[in-house]
């Protein structure tokens, strides 16, 4: 497989010829106009057999640049991949055209192109703009212009000019160098032995006006054979792109027309048809739902999904077209297109909500007020009833998940949600395939990338090996988050005991773990950064990873946690929860009623911190 050879830049770089001086220039062959400017060249699959290797002939685009391009090659065992290949296509001097995207019919613009000289000697050219009835010239140009260029210089010439055709009009611009006895600066002109000429062909896009004309009834469209063969419609910014796809295989090119007054939503295109003879109706168009029967008026009555039909219809007639009697096609004389329109009423959005606690045999009831300014129709009202106390704070929650990425901090803070969200889902039963499936796809990615932070000795730290030293916080983190991603996806064991290995060197005689490394967002810590709130956390990482409390490492850790003691509320929570899952239910008891001290209640409400 040749997966593609890409350009890298234009002339810049480009290597220069010095000898190519001749006497008679006429002799030469006669080079072929450049018009294939691909970005990208060659992405081919090409079988190369028990050879192992194929001569592809391929053509060279005419951009002047340096091309790279590489391949892979696969088989039933291996995989092969080249290294990069350049080479440069070049011209000693060279032609570049500068266009826009597109223009309208009849806008003036500056048509640009830049002659290139990479000889070491100077030469005289002369630029030429290709006639061609597409377009016209500004009079005062003769679309011919003669100047010298010297060794390693560009120059830039222009003509203004006016598109006059619609569709794509090609722009011919050829310059050659000139066998010439006049001196160019103190240097007498030469003429390359190759590549004297150069002609460039490039297209541009040239558009109708947007202004369009009305058709009601019937109306016949007729083609000629100096117009166009195909027909489209067109619509306002007042409704939706699909109504310009009436009719996908035609497209209109007659003369601008206007459109006609109070049916300004909704215009086609004057048109013609793709086969002779044919006669064109636009019938039934217009609103079929909510659309009032006055033609000035642009209220719609109702709301919600409008629907919109528009009808063509080839017609039976003795009229003639031109000189032509109209046909009607033995099949597909009537096309019908139906779509809806989402209508939302004016005004500001206003909602109210109520939440309601209603346990067995309890009933509640409820009255809206609405406002008095309310907008006729736009009235909803809906319930929700929900078996779950927590239903209403995480109903759509797993709408959270989300695609880890970052450094190695900001990726941890969006691979752990992802673990809760599965694990909340899966207990209340609202765990379905396609969540599941979307959840384990953003763990996946979020494992891989981790590991692209982890030192060799096995911590973690926001930029990985670029930083000094792994960071004792997040490397716990990293710790706690891939053990409880084990039941969803596949963790290898050796990156958990990596981390546990360097966790359990940097913990001090007391019990408690060293601080090292940086951590930019401290807030992950629920900003405290002391010794005893990092020590906790370790502890309940490590007896949520299944540490048994025999072993040596989680007994000096518990040790220190109960020699410590603090003011700090968050490290007082951490203590608790630590000694709870640790089983020591009178230290977890006596932190929870310290924490209770300092409660707030408001009202009849619940106590909070």
């Amino acid at each position: 497989m040749i997966p593609g050879a890409a350009r890298v830049d234009g002339a810049a770089g480009t290597p220069r010829i010095n000898d190519l001086l001749v006497p008679e220039p006429s002799t030469q062959k006669e080079a072929a106009p450049r018009a294939y400017f691909p970005e990208t060249w060659l992405w081919d699959l090409v079988p190369v057999g028990e050879g192992g290797s194929k001569d592809v002939p391929v053509s060279v685009p005419d951009t002047i640049t340096e091309w790279k391009a590489g391949m892979f090659c696969t088989a039933e065992v291996g995989f092969g991949l080249s290294p990069t290949a350049t080479f440069t296509a070049f011209k000693p001097f060279f032609v570049e055209l500068a266009l826009p995207y597109s223009v309208i019919r009849g806008e003036a613009f500056a048509l640009k192109a830049t002659v290139f000289n990479y000889l070491q000697q100077c030469i005289k050219v002369r630029l030429t703009l290709g006639e061609s009835a597409q377009f016209q010239v500004q009079a005062s140009e003769d679309g011919a212009y003669t100047s010298c260029l010297c060794a390693d210089e560009g120059k830039t010439f222009q003509w203004e000019v006016t598109a006059s055709s619609l569709g794509e009009v090609n722009f011919t611009v050829s310059t050659e160098a000139l066998h010439t006895e006049e001196l160019c600066g103190n240097e007498l002109a030469v003429v390359p032995a190759q590549g004297r000429k150069d002609t460039v062909i490039k297209p541009l896009l040239v558009q109708l006006a947007q202004s369009c004309r009305w058709l009601s009834a019937a109306e016949p469209l007729c083609h000629s054979r100096a117009q166009s063969r195909r027909m489209s419609s067109s619509v306002t910014p007042a409704l939706p792109p699909w109504l310009t796809s009436v009719a996908p295989t035609w497209a209109a090119h007659k003369q601008p027309p206007v459109c006609k007054p109070h049916h300004e939503r909704l215009c086609v295109t004057a048109a013609c048809l793709p086969l002779s003879g044919y006669t064109l109706a636009l019938a039934n168009l217009g609103y079929t739902a909510g659309r009032p029967q006055h033609p000035q008026s642009e209220i719609f009555l109702q709301k919600g999904e409008v629907n919109f039909t528009v009808s063509t219809e080839a017609l039976h007639t003795e009229e003639l077209c031109g000189n032509e009697l109209a046909v009607v096609p033995a099949q597909g004389r009537k096309d019908t297109v139906i779509k809806p329109l989402l209508v939302q009423p004016g005004g500001i959005l206003e909602e109210k909500a109520h939440s309601s606690l209603l346990c067995q045999e309890a009933s509640e009831e409820i009255s809206l007020q609405l406002p008095v300014n309310v907008l006729a129709g736009s009235e909803r009202a809906h319930v929700t009833v929900l078996g779950d106390i927590m239903g209403t704070a995480l109903q759509n929650i797993d709408r959270l998940l989300a695609m880890p990425y970052g450094c190695g901090e900001q990726n941890m803070v969006r691979f752990a949600p992802n673990i809760y969200i599965q694990q909340y889902l899966e207990k209340s039963g609202q765990l379905s395939p396609e969540i599941r499936h979307k959840a384990q796809g953003f763990l996946q990615s979020g494992y891989q990338r981790e590991l692209l932070y982890k030192h060799n000795d096995g911590s973690y730290s926001a930029f990985g090996e670029s930083d000094a030293v792994g960071n004792t916080w997040l490397t716990a983190f990293v710790l706690k988050s891939f053990g409880q991603a084990r039941p969803y996806i596949s963790i290898d064991e050796k990156h958990l005991e990596d981390a546990l290995g360097w966790l359990q060197r940097h913990q001090l005689e007391s019990g408690c773990f060293r601080s090292v490394g940086k951590l930019f967002n401290n807030a992950l810590q629920g900003g405290v950064v002391d010794e005893l709130s990092l020590s906790a956390y370790i502890t309940a990482g490590l007896l949520e990873l299944g540490q048994p409390l025999t072993d040596p490492m989680m007994t000096r850790a518990l040790q220190c946690l109960r020699e410590s003691s603090t003011s700090d509320l968050y490290t007082q929570a951490l203590l608790a929860y630590a000694f709870g899952l640790a089983g020591s239910t009178e230290l977890r008891g006596a932190l929870l009623q310290s924490l209770a001290q300092h409660s707030v209640s408001a009202g009849t409400g619940s106590p909070s911190l």
